[in-house]
C-alpha cells in the first residue's frame, strides 16, 4: 500500500552557509585522475528494509537520513547494522527535541547535523572523518561523488505537489510557484543512494524517504535540492577495509588532496 506522503513528517531547516564549509570542487584538481563514472550505481541494493526511524511522528529526517546511510554502508561492507527509532531519536534530542514528551520538535539545520556526525557520532557513536559540499547543478560532480562516497546527504526544499507524486518529477520548464513553489510543504533531508542514467524514459535518482526508496528525476533535483554533501564515513573505508566503490581511505584521500582535517 502507497503511503499517505501529505502526513509524513518535515524537518530540515533552511541551509546555513558557512564559508568555512570544503567545498568538492576544490579538491578535484585536472591532475588528479579519477575514475570514469558508470551509467548506475546502485548502492540501496544490500538493504532489504529501511525502518521509519520516527519520520512518521517527527521531523527527524535529518537523523534518520544519515542513519539509513550508515545501514547500507554497514551492509555494503558485511557489517549488518540496523538503525533504531531510538538511536535516531536520540541524536535529534540534541537540538532541544525531547523523546520523552514530543516537545521542540523544531527540526535540524543540516550542518548542525554534519558537524554532530563528524564530532561526536551518531546511532551510539559512528562517525564521518570529514564532508565536502557538492554542487547540486554540477551532475558529473554529483554522480562522481555518490558513486566514490556511496551516497550524498542531500537536502531539498519540497513542494506540495510531492505529496501526490509516486516519482518526483518536475515540469522541464517550469513553471515552479503555486504547489509546484520550492519550499511549499517545507525541509527535508533524504540520502541519494542511487542513480540510474539508463532509465527509461526518465533517467532517476533513487533516494531514501520515509522508510522506502523515493525516485526522482534529474530535473526535479535541479529545481529543489538546496543543499547537497558528500561524507567520508569510518564505516565506508578506512585504511585496511576497501570501499565497495574500490579504494582504500588513504587512496580517496589522495584523489580528494586528503579533504578529510
Amino acid at each position: 500500500m502507497a503511503k499517505n506522503l501529505a502526513a509524513m513528517k518535515l524537518g530540515k531547516l533552511p541551509p546555513r552557509h558557512d564559508p568555512r564549509t570544503l567545498r568538492l570542487a576544490s579538491y578535484l584538481a585536472p591532475t588528479i585522475q579519477l575514475p570514469a563514472v558508470p551509467e548506475s550505481v546502485w548502492w540501496s541494493k544490500a538493504v532489504q528494509s529501511w525502518p521509519m526511524l520516527g519520520n512518521d511522528r517527527y521531523g527527524d529526517c535529518a537523523w534518520a537520513g544519515p542513519a539509513h546511510m550508515e545501514q547500507a554502508w554497514a551492509a555494503l561492507t558485511k557489517k549488518k547494522f540496523t538503525p533504531t527509532d531510538a538511536m535516531v531519536l536520540k541524536d535529534y534530542s540534541s537540538t532541544g527535541f525531547d523523546p520523552r514528551t514530543g516537545t521542540h520538535d523544531d527540526g535540524t539545520v543540516m550542518l548542525d547535523m554534519l558537524n554532530r556526525w563528524r564530532n561526536v557520532g551518531i546511532c551510539g557513536g559512528r562517525k564521518i572523518y570529514a564532508y565536502v559540499a557538492v554542487d547540486p547543478h554540477n551532475h558529473d560532480e554529483v554522480k562522481l561523488a555518490m558513486m566514490l562516497f556511496g551516497g550524498l546527504a542531500a537536502g531539498v526544499a519540497l513542494p506540495k505537489t510531492a505529496q501526490t507524486q509516486q516519482f518526483w518529477q518536475a515540469p522541464v520548464h517550469g513553471p515552479y510557484w503555486g504547489s509546484w513553489q520550492p519550499g511549499s510543504w517545507g525541509g527535508h533531508m533524504i540520502p541519494y543512494m542511487d542513480f540510474d542514467l539508463a532509465s527509461r524514459p526518465t533517467p532517476r535518482i533513487r533516494s531514501i524517504s520515509w522508510g522506502g526508496i523515493q525516485e526522482l528525476s534529474w530535473n526535479w533535483h535541479d529545481v529543489y535540492c538546496d543543499e547537497l554533501y558528500a561524507v567520508l564515513g569510518m564505516n565506508w573505508a578506512s585504511k585496511t577495509i576497501k570501499a565497495p566503490s574500490g579504494f582504500y581511505l588513504d587512496d580517496l584521500r589522495a584523489d580528494l588532496r586528503a579533504v578529510a582535517a
